[in-house]
């Protein structure tokens, strides 16, 4: 069928697929129809907008969705790329962000966190599943090892939270961007999993000690200052997170769309389910609460007796901080900061750095 008698074929009240301008289909009404063109009335968000149809416009019926869109879309009788696109958009707008076509599962990227990624969604997925087709990354394992592999699937779940934390970060156009990259391998016994394997690689070490304007340094830091017991802080020497070189060069602190404290509690919860330790996770802390003290010693220019141009430490205290949390001499950090060590048999021999040389060492 042409175009042309393809659009005579739609008549008023039919329901339709139109571009209007917008590089995309969108759903629309026919309220009015003539001989050169056509009225399209079109509620977007809750408001009315009606559009003049160009007879040459590609317009094509389409078949009414319901309100929160449909799980598997290999059922829709409708099925052509307008459709599944504003199927996709209205479980988006639902808070649904997994949809089937088949066997395929489409995924959306929600930019925030969803709670449905626990034992609870699990328990929902296996007792729905059939009835209601219920999409999910996951699918039921059998009852054979259930409760093993539900406590494998539950660490794999929150590796997730944990690997974020420490390896995501705001940039100017995602404020949950992935600065690694990772590859997960899921092993299966008798279509039960029995473990997962997770290889990281080429994360952004440089963030670690700069960053672009309205960016920030990855989550962990801001998470642990906004959910740290006020006792725990003051153990590390902690305070808020403008206060520190290395999280403050972006400009902002904060995300709207987060809340650093509540995620500071999924990472404990994910590490305790993880397997590790209250002493592995306070070794953790006291690491990274150095790493922020380091950022923020800064060197200033002296001379020495015979009257050479050397550098001295005028924030002493981060490297008495620094050198507590990781159980180093103070006298040895000190100088490993301000020298340059040089070994040659039984010789040691200290160089003092140039400014340069110190805050690139």
């Amino acid at each position: 069928m042409n175009q042309s008698a393809f659009y005579y074929s739609i008549s008023k009240g039919k329901l339709i697929w139109f571009d209007p301008g917008c590089g995309y289909n969108i759903p629309g009404e026919i309220i009015d129809i003539s001989k050169n063109r056509a009225s399209v009335k079109v509620n977007l968000n809750g408001k009315i907008i009606v559009y003049q149809v160009e007879e040459k416009s590609r317009i094509f019926a389409r078949i009414l969705l319901p309100e929160e869109g449909i799980n598997d879309m290999i059922t829709m009788s409708d099925l052509n790329e307008a459709s599944i696109l504003w199927n996709i958009k209205i479980r988006y707008d639902h808070r649904q962000i997994y949809t089937y076509i088949g066997s395929i599962l489409i995924a959306v990227n929600p930019y925030c966190m969803y709670d449905i990624y626990n034992m609870q969604y699990i328990q929902k997925y296996e007792d729905y599943l059939i009835i209601n087709s219920l999409p999910a990354y996951f699918d039921f394992t059998s009852k054979v090892n259930r409760s093993e592999s539900k406590l494998i699937t539950e660490q794999i779940l929150e590796a997730n939270p944990l690997l974020e934390s420490f390896g995501n970060a705001k940039t100017v156009r995602n404020d949950n961007s992935s600065r690694f990259g990772k590859y997960i391998e899921v092993y299966y016994s008798q279509k039960v999993i029995i473990g997962a394997e997770i290889s990281e690689y080429l994360l952004e070490k440089s963030r670690i000690v700069t960053h672009s304007q309205d960016e920030r340094n990855y989550h962990v830091f801001y998470e642990m200052l906004a959910g740290l017991p006020i006792d725990d802080k003051r153990k590390y020497g902690l305070s808020n997170p403008e206060k520190y070189f290395y999280l403050n060069q972006g400009g902002n602190c904060t995300i709207l769309t987060k809340n650093d404290a509540n995620d500071f509690q999924s990472l404990l919860n994910a590490m305790k389910i993880l397997g590790f330790t209250r002493i592995e996770q306070e070794t953790i802390f006291k690491i990274l609460a150095a790493v922020l003290h380091l950022g923020n010693i800064y060197f200033t220019h002296a001379l020495d007796d015979p009257g050479h141009d050397i550098i001295q430490i005028s924030t002493k205290s981060e490297v008495e901080w620094a050198a507590h949390l990781l159980s180093l001499n103070e006298q040895g950090l000190l100088q490993k900061l301000t020298h340059k060590v040089t070994e040659a048999r039984d010789e040691r021999l200290l160089t003092p750095f140039n400014l340069d040389q110190a805050l690139d060492s």
